[in-house]
């Protein structure tokens, strides 16, 4: 662990722990260099500091991040070793992942699951470009700025093709929960195994829930190559058929029935929600066979149940004694006694195995019983932590063999600052031993002088309340009103006032009055870099999901839609520079240049100012040749108008 407020790496302070990975600790830092900007530093566990295999991992999963420059992606700032500790450095996104988002809201309404899963594919059609595979795509592995843009992150297993000395194994890599049939049987993951995981995450957010789930890893895998998939639309009628074909074609068992690419998943679920496929019929592919073909598992998974076992004996006894029967029926066909003696035997022989099977299947089920019973959690009682400490609260149900959970902050007239206020569960219910007991603490309160924002814009004036004031954004309102005399954004009014006091932590509230002007005047984005033009159209408050990119395609000469890296020179735009633009419905288009087209460009230009520099020159010296003509022959007139004069 490192020590927190520690200088990392010459210029990161440490001001947090915020998660531990299967290799690798997260801290949240300041980049002391460039302006105090905070950053999320993932950092190699120490006993993996000597694990060759580990390293390597590690750092191929930093080049291969820092190669991925797209605004869904998690940038990678810096990469390098510090005290022999590997470690990289990611912008920090200050929001929930998927996962806890969709625990939270789910299921998720239709607009917003295509929005956010347009944008996953928008980064893993740039992923799969590069030739990286992510192999552990999950919600927990999607995050969430705070204005819902999409960030794709933790490529810790990602794999590319041409990198083969680490990735070229059997082992089943990644959630469970979200492996394709492929890659449960143990077969290298490819582009459609990631369109597989999309599928699943999908299902996730217009459900609640993972479709398939059970005891074992191993049970879990066989269910996403034998069991169909559940129907979407049972459980949630909101959901129109196209968007449901969309999950059954990305989850599809066979590959041939799968999307081939993110670009095919991503123009099939942008009209997903159109009027025009309201009437589709359900998708059914022709062979709905699973494989027959089931993955190697231990010797203990493929054991029978003692109850097919003793059917098994059973049914090879009655098969024996059929044999026998009939041997001793040929051969003693004149004499019936001795045939008769031989059927009573074989009856009681009959009879006494299946007396030994009944009794070896119950004692079977009166052990199963009897592990049960000794095995399973016992319910124990809440406690009552109410106006006690934290720490005191914290022992006080451990020692109930209960699980302390979240410890959340809350504000509370009730209880002084740091006491609990209560448990959920609540005291008094009870729970099985093991379970997670959430605590709720009162929050710390303080009195402050509010300052004038009047003027101040209202995202400078939020950051100031939190960053100075520890301000949390529950208690600041914001009320917008349309108007032409202010820029958008500005602080027309404030409650409190400058000058009045304000509690922190208390239960009144900030209340910004806040210019709406959505009619913003369009920048000239030409010749900028894709990074340049984007930053300036965020900071007229464009969101990124209104801006389109546009590649220009030499083999057909003309512009097609298509991802472009930070670099990339803005060659047109629409709208023109100067034009005036609604930020609530119009789109901005910019349109990139091969680098090609860019050369043939700046050759053409210089080739133009070369010409029309030759042909200024050559008017100069026309023009000074008749000037010096003109200098002779007033001359000359003069000599003669002289010599007229003299005679």
């Amino acid at each position: 662990m490192i020590q927190i407020g520690k200088l990392f790496a010459g210029r990161y302070r440490i001001l947090k722990s915020i998660g531990r990975g299967g290799m690798a600790d997260v801290y949240l830092a300041r980049d002391l260099i460039l302006d105090n900007e905070e950053v999320a530093i993932k950092v190699l566990r120490t006993n993996y500091q000597t694990d060759q295999i580990a390293v390597a991992r590690f750092q191929r999963e930093a080049r291969a991040m820092a190669e991925l420059n797209h605004p869904n992606i998690v940038a990678i700032r810096d990469i390098g070793e510090e005290d022999g500790q590997q470690f990289l450095v990611m912008e920090y996104i200050d929001g929930p992942d998927l996962k806890r988002y969709i625990q939270a809201h789910a299921p998720l309404p239709n607009p917003l699951v295509v929005r956010i899963m347009e944008e996953v594919l928008s980064a893993m059609t740039l992923a799969h470009q590069q030739g990286i595979i992510h192999r552990d795509l999950k919600p927990q592995n999607i995050l969430l700025t705070r204005d819902g843009t999409v960030k794709v992150t933790d490529f810790g297993i990602a794999v590319a093709f041409a990198e083969t000395s680490l990735t070229q194994t059997n082992s089943m890599l990644g959630s469970v929960h979200y492996l394709s049939p492929e890659q449960a049987r143990g077969s290298k993951a490819t582009v459609q195994s990631d369109i597989y995981a999309m599928g699943i995450m999908l299902f996730e957010m217009l459900t609640g829930h993972i479709p398939y789930d059970g005891d074992s890893a191993v049970t879990i895998a066989l269910q996403h190559f034998q069991q169909p998939l559940p129907s979407i639309i049972a459980e949630n009628k909101a959901v129109p058929q196209a968007l449901e074909n969309v999950v059954i074609k990305a989850t599809a068992k066979k590959l041939t029935d799968r999307y081939t690419s993110t670009i095919e998943m991503s123009r099939d679920l942008a009209t997903a929600l159109s009027d025009s496929r309201k009437n589709e019929p359900k998708l059914v592919f022709g062979d709905n066979e699973t494989t027959k073909t089931l993955p190697k598992v231990s010797q203990t998974q493929t054991n029978l149940s003692t109850a097919q076992l003793l059917e098994k004996q059973k049914a090879a006894r009655e098969r024996e004694e059929q044999t026998s029967s009939q041997a001793a029926s040929k051969a003693t066909q004149t004499k019936s006694a001795s045939k008769s003696k031989k059927k009573k035997s074989l009856r009681r022989r009959w009879l006494g195995g299946a007396v030994k099977a009944f009794i070896a299947l119950v004692a079977v089920i009166i052990v199963v019983i009897a592990y049960l019973a000794f095995t399973s959690p016992t319910n124990v009682e809440v406690p009552n932590v109410a106006g006690m400490g934290l720490a005191q609260a914290k022992t006080a149900i451990t020692d109930k063999e209960l699980k302390v959970g979240d410890v959340k902050e809350i504000e509370s007239s009730d209880v002084d600052s740091g006491q609990v206020v209560r448990t959920d569960p609540v005291a008094g219910t009870t729970r099985k031993q093991g379970s997670k007991i959430n605590i709720y603490v009162a929050s710390a309160t303080k009195t402050i002088t509010m300052q004038d924002f009047v003027g101040d814009s209202y995202s400078s004036a939020v950051a100031t309340l939190k960053s100075s004031y520890g301000i949390k954004s529950s208690q600041i309102t914001k009320k917008t009103v349309s108007t032409t005399e202010y820029e958008n954004g500005t602080i027309i009014s404030q409650t409190p006032s400058s000058g009045e006091s304000f509690t922190v932590g208390g239960t009144s509230k900030i209340t910004f009055t806040v210019a709406k002007n959505n009619s913003v005047e369009m920048p000239n984005l030409y010749q900028m870099t894709y990074a340049d033009a984007l930053a300036q159209l965020k900071s007229l408050g464009v969101k990124t999901s209104r801006i389109r990119t546009y590649i220009y395609n030499s083999s057909t000469a003309s512009y097609m839609s298509g991802s472009v890296s930070q670099s990339d020179i803005v060659m047109a735009q629409e709208p023109y520079a100067g034009s005036r633009i609604d930020l609530s419905s119009d789109e901005i288009i910019l349109y990139f240049g091969s680098a090609s087209s860019r050369e043939s460009s700046t050759q053409s230009s210089s080739s133009q100012e070369s010409t029309q520099s030759s042909q200024s020159s050559s008017t100069q010296t026309s023009s000074t040749s008749d000037s010096s003509e003109s200098e002779a022959s007033t001359e000359a007139s003069s000599s003669t108008e002289s010599q007229d004069s003299s005679d």
